[in-house]
């Protein structure tokens, strides 16, 4: 009755974001992660589709269910970590680090993706090192700001139905 509002939505969101992922950069989630290079580059394909869902959230004005999508996607992982291995007093610090990393890209990407830039994106994964050299810069970012301006074209109620249907 006085606990938080919950958003049934924000795991939706979140498999979305795994699934959009794993579509675009299938090499980067066929094995288990063992390195820190690997986990590195599975963290920034899903921080694309990540960001772009916090800012589809920002978008319809529903800045609470943005939180809690990040809730929900930082607990995983938390879980992540702990399944890797990592110990318990380093999760924290780690996941931490992660939110922080989050954060930047997203702000990174919010722009591009509110004037579908290629060149603003372009620049954003530069700095982030996020293509590998085998993957194919235009179309990658092609596809990205092409689902990018298809879900900012949905209305909020489509957008969640999406969602449910992912």
């Amino acid at each position: 009755m006085f606990g938080k509002k919950t958003y049934p939505d924000t795991q939706n969101a979140y498999a979305w974001c795994l699934q959009s992922a794993r579509g675009l950069f299938p090499d980067r989630f066929l094995a288990p992660t063992q390195h820190e290079s690997e986990r590195i580059a599975r963290f920034e394909a899903i921080c694309i589709f990540a960001a772009m869902v916090a800012w589809r959230y920002e978008k319809a004005g529903d800045i609470h269910a943005r939180d809690a999508f990040y809730q929900y996607m930082f607990a995983d992982f938390d879980a992540a970590l702990r399944e890797q291995g990592v110990g318990d007093l380093k999760v924290g610090k780690e996941v931490r680090k992660l939110a922080g990393a989050f954060y930047g890209r997203a702000e990174g990407y919010k722009p591009a993706f509110d004037a579908n830039d290629t060149e603003a994106l372009k620049a954003a994964f530069t700095r982030n090192y996020v293509l590998a050299p085998t993957d194919d810069e235009d179309s990658v970012i092609g596809q990205i700001l092409a689902t990018a301006a298809r879900l900012e074209a949905q209305s909020d109620s489509q957008w969640l139905a999406q969602l449910t249907a992912a």
